[in-house]
């Protein structure tokens, strides 16, 4: 957890005027799951806020987990979202997953992303009219963080490297 999802999650519980509470996936679609090591080095990371711990590798599972919920995604996250490649290149398993979470009441609030120097938003996202409900905007103006995890990661295990030698 970095500066960034801190500022993300004041920021989205300002807009959607509630609590948000981080969920912490053992299992993700496009990532090998997360060992004992790396989920207490993450769940530490969370000492002042809520964090939920789960098995819930796709949407779908999460919003059987937490109906009714808004989650708060990147842009990135929601790009893969309307992509079939997740759905084991099934545009119609794609289609019955973004229904399930219509019709489990959830929604994605979309903060914007810089990818390769370019910053991205909700209106870069080709969202079909029946999805467009799903997908609310988090405008830049109220969040930018050009932060990435992963990148941070990176520089971490470089660092461990370095020391090392």
């Amino acid at each position: 957890m970095h500066s960034g999802h801190r500022k993300l999650r004041r920021v989205a519980e300002e807009r959607l005027e509630g609590p948000v509470v981080y969920e912490l996936s053992l299992f993700n679609a496009d990532k090998p799951p997360l060992d004992y090591i790396t989920v207490e080095e993450r769940c530490r990371q969370f000492q002042d806020a809520p964090v939920a711990l789960t098995a819930a590798g796709t949407f779908a599972d999460k919003a059987r987990l937490f109906p009714n919920s808004t989650f708060v995604v990147g842009f990135d996250t929601a790009r893969r979202l309307l992509e079939p490649r997740f759905y084991g290149d099934s545009d119609a398993r794609m289609q019955a997953a973004l229904d399930q979470l219509r019709q489990q009441g959830c929604r994605f609030l979309v903060a914007g992303r810089c990818i390769d120097g370019v910053f991205h938003t909700i209106k870069d996202l080709a969202v079909p009219p029946r999805w467009r409900g799903l997908f609310l905007e988090l405008p830049e103006s109220a969040f930018r963080e050009d932060v990435s995890s992963t990148e941070l990661r990176r520089r971490r295990v470089a660092d461990r490297a370095t020391q090392t030698e």
